[in-house]
């Protein structure tokens, strides 16, 4: 699967949780995959930063689903 373009949408940040939460979604050649990302870093933090663990939660989730899990398929980025 090659994920050619991730987008970040609605972006939240909840203060009793310190958590932000976003539908992060992501293009590949074969599909679009929409999913939840979250993460707790605090409220001040870079946006580039947010960014990029909202990403990195979806990376998680991505690799989870059985063909990824049993490495049948690989995941690359364009």
């Amino acid at each position: 699967m090659m994920i050619k373009n991730v987008q970040i949408e609605n972006l939240r940040f909840a203060a009793g949780s310190q958590q932000h939460s976003a539908v992060v979604i992501l293009t590949t050649d074969h599909a679009t995959l929409c999913l939840t990302g979250r993460t707790s870093l605090a409220g001040t933090a870079d946006r580039a930063e947010i960014r990029a663990a909202l990403f990195a939660d979806a990376m998680r989730q991505v690799r989870q689903l059985p063909e990824f899990r049993t490495g049948e398929q690989q995941i690359a980025l364009e």
